[in-house]
């Protein structure tokens, strides 16, 4: 039975209460997420979530993992003692019922083996669950590998979404990954679950620096949580890079501040130039001195109409790739900038999860307009500007595009990354979308509702070769 013992316009607290299963010494539930509460048994509180808890610990075997279909809810295992009843107490909105709030769970209506599948698997465990606020240790199991390493939640925007993303950092130099810092990207807005993977392996073919990935399952504390992007943080690629072995070299981010680096801006309307340490993370005293010099002296450069303190070749890949896709993100967050100790380069990319024509906003479902001196240009940096208007920067832009267009971005190559993707995916991705159903759902920021992954990949392919077609008229003469 169940009793609302007080309530206001926001919420209202439900307590209910359940007689545990004779033959049974845990209590199996589903709560709705991010929900407060407590359960409590003989007048004792045994378990109390008062926060915001992700992934609590399921009892599974080695061989076996929960799957449920995501329905906004977190599964909940608790230890008795005793038989005696146990009550809830739950803080919840006053607009939903029970059955939206609460739910009984049979777990072994909810093990499933681990089938035979194409993509490998990565299975994740701790102690208490993950944090978004620090690291905490976890076991990272692969190919029969074990290594202990420590996770968080990772990102901004997309902290908010069921399916989280992960920074893992190595504990010790012994591990067999090579990578100090990796990231498990969670594909969930992008139904396509390729946008992020096309870019970065598009952006390795136009620069020929490699950027490591691959798709694999994921299991959380014993609980399938779907496919993920398995890749290198930008920090490890750069320790990696041998170009960037130099006492002078950094790496540093254009980002969300607060920003450790922010100079004035030249030109009015425009943002003040911010950045953030990325190499060296905690830098000196005269380091910082020493990057912030050559950050001044890079944007006088630029904005004087001196291509001489940077890689061309670079920015120019950087730039038709955001182009490209439209990432309506670009040039103003999740952008890095490299120092080798003789000019300032791009040395990867990163974040094209709501890039090739999926966002609804700032018009980034269209074909059309330039990112860069879009309507959001003004939240970047205005050295893009003295960029995008350096007439001897625009040769070497179209020059290369035109050969580009003619090999790695030519509609049959392009098409032939994309198939080469769904390739991978193959039957797994099903598995993924039994977990997380978001066919005809509205999620933000979609501008479209596609209804299979079939069509969301054809109005991919649809969409980038309108794109072609205009960037085309812009930059083939």
């Amino acid at each position: 039975h169940e009793a609302n013992i007080g309530a206001n316009q926001d919420s209202v607290y439900r307590i209910i209460a359940l007689a545990p299963e004779n033959d049974k010494t845990t209590f199996e539930f589903f709560i709705r997420r991010n929900l407060d509460f407590y359960v409590i048994q003989n007048s004792e509180i045994i378990y109390q979530n008062t926060g915001i808890q992700f992934y609590p610990i399921i009892e599974a075997s080695n061989d076996a993992h929960l799957f449920y279909p995501d329905e906004n809810k977190t599964l909940y295992q608790i230890e008795l003692a005793t038989l005696d009843i146990i009550h809830i107490l739950i803080k919840q909105s006053v607009k939903h019922e029970l059955k939206a709030v609460f739910e009984i769970a049979e777990l072994n209506d909810l093990y499933l083996t681990k089938s035979q599948k194409s993509l490998p698997w990565i299975d994740l465990n701790t102690s208490h669950g993950i944090s978004d606020a620090s690291y905490s240790e976890v076991d990272v199991s692969q190919r029969a590998i074990l290594l202990n390493w420590k996770i968080k939640i990772r990102g901004s925007s997309s902290k908010a979404f069921p399916k989280k993303q992960f920074s893992l950092k190595s504990i010790n130099s012994g591990s067999s990954i090579k990578a100090i810092k990796s990231v498990l990207y969670a594909p969930y807005i992008d139904r396509s679950l390729i946008r992020n993977k096309l870019a970065y392996d598009l952006f390795s073919s136009l620069s020929g620096d490699s950027i490591n990935s691959y798709f694999t399952h994921l299991i959380v504390n014993g609980s399938y949580e779907g496919i993920y992007l398995m890749q290198n943080h930008p920090k490890a690629l750069f320790k990696n890079n041998v170009k960037y072995d130099n006492p002078n070299s950094f790496l540093v981010q254009i980002d969300r501040c607060p920003c450790p680096i922010i100079h004035n801006s030249k030109v009015d309307s425009f943002i003040n130039p911010a950045y953030v340490f990325e190499v060296p993370s905690k830098p000196t005293d005269i380091q910082k001195f020493a990057i912030d010099s050559k950050l001044i002296d890079f944007e006088n450069a630029l904005y004087n109409n001196d291509l001489s303190a940077i890689d061309v070749k670079s920015f120019v890949d950087l730039i038709i790739l955001n182009e490209l896709s439209k990432n309506i993100d670009a040039y103003r967050l999740s952008t890095y900038l490299a120092f080798d100790g003789t000019q300032i380069s791009i040395p990867t990319v990163w974040d094209f999860n709501i890039a090739w024509g999926l966002a609804e906003h700032a018009t980034g479902f269209d074909a059309t307009g330039f990112i860069i001196n879009g309507e959001n240009k003004n939240y970047a940096p205005y050295w893009w500007q003295s960029l995008w208007n350096n007439k001897e920067f625009q040769i070497h832009l179209k020059e290369s595009y035109s050969v580009y267009r003619q090999e790695i971005l030519s509609p049959l190559m392009l098409n032939k990354s994309i198939d080469s993707l769904v390739a991978d995916l193959g039957t797994d991705k099903d598995l993924n979308f039994e977990k997380w159903p978001l066919f005809g759902t509205n999620i933000w920021p979609n501008k479209y509702k596609t209804t299979s992954h079939e069509e969301e990949i054809s109005r991919l392919k649809g969409w980038i070769k309108l794109r072609m077609d205009w960037l085309d008229s812009k930059w083939l003469d």
